[in-house]
């Protein structure tokens, strides 16, 4: 399923012209309230001009105001319904707003860009990637940043099961590592605006030396969707409260989580001993903790 109209309106925010953004931005602001707005009443709300607004829905790749102001009511009655689920007022959230205020407002959000993210993924690219993972002979992660959080939780997860696999916080010890990659190995780069240099630097060596590239990112126009072999494409919510590391963190953590998942399936039989000694070492480990524990609170 394809990205709404306003998931694709914060995706391009950044890249529209000053006087676009301003309509941007108040479409975002009060999606309800700007769906009925005839392209003069926008303009004229954004202090611009009709051929500013017409620009602006061009920019979203549609051929008229009209077709944009039906997806933008259709997107707005939608995000209204789930904004009543989780008792969130619409717009953004207000300096002076409440504990609970915040509690519901991330739930909200956080809730809504797992859920966008794995109801349009590209269901056969996640395959593909988890085979190639499954199969590789050679694992490489990369990630800066929030997304090398990101990388680290799914090097920590294939290292569980045994996997060939390798992050490096170091960039120089990344592009090292990648440039070591080879047919049949697969380099996953992680970065939200899919532009942070690093993470492209990485993907350019590693595709070079012949590995098969993975690319994590929330923008399927950037310039790491349009280099790696296979683009897995997240959506954030975000708010002026909250920089793009916090939404996007989860949803590439769900998206981790999936490919984990189905190359633990592909090789249950070799991966099931790992999983079980990984387990019994940590779990040793806390048992005598435990038991001591229970002794002192016994002798109080």
């Amino acid at each position: 399923m394809a990205e709404n109209v306003l998931q694709a309106l914060a995706r391009v925010l950044p890249t529209l012209s000053a006087a676009e953004a301003r309509v941007a931005e108040a479409v975002l602001a009060d999606p309800e309230g700007t769906a009925p707005l005839t392209i003069t009443q926008l303009a004229q709300r954004c202090g611009t001009s009709q051929a500013t607004v017409a620009r602006f829905t061009q920019s979203l790749g549609y051929s008229g105001y009209r077709d944009f102001r039906i997806d933008l009511a259709t997107a707005s009655s939608r995000e209204h319904v789930r904004r009543e689920r989780f008792s969130v007022a619409g717009g953004p959230l207000a300096d002076d707003a409440t504990l609970d205020d915040v509690i519901a407002s991330i739930g909200y959000r956080e809730a809504m860009t797992i859920e966008e993210t794995l109801r349009q993924i590209d269901r056969e690219a996640v395959e593909t990637a988890a085979t190639a993972l499954a199969a590789s002979s050679r694992i490489d992660i990369v990630g800066s940043g929030s997304s090398g959080i990101v990388a680290t939780d799914m090097h920590q997860k294939l290292h569980r099961i045994g996997l060939p696999v390798n992050h490096f916080s170091d960039q120089h010890l990344a592009l090292s590592s990648v440039a070591l990659q080879s047919p049949g190995g697969v380099a996953v780069c992680i970065s939200h605006s899919g532009q942070t240099r690093d993470v492209l630097d990485a993907l350019e060596v590693a595709g070079r030396a012949g590995g098969m590239t993975v690319g994590i990112t929330g923008d399927p126009e950037s310039e790491l969707a349009r280099s790696c072999d296979i683009a897995l494409v997240t959506h954030a919510r975000e708010d002026e409260y909250r920089s793009a590391a916090m939404s996007s963190r989860m949803a590439q953590l769900a998206v981790i989580d999936i490919l984990f998942v189905r190359v633990v399936q592909r090789n249950y039989a070799r991966v099931a001993e790992p999983l079980r000694l990984t387990y019994d070492a940590v779990q040793s480990r806390r048992a005598p903790h435990a038991r001591r524990r229970r002794g002192h609170d016994a002798s109080t």
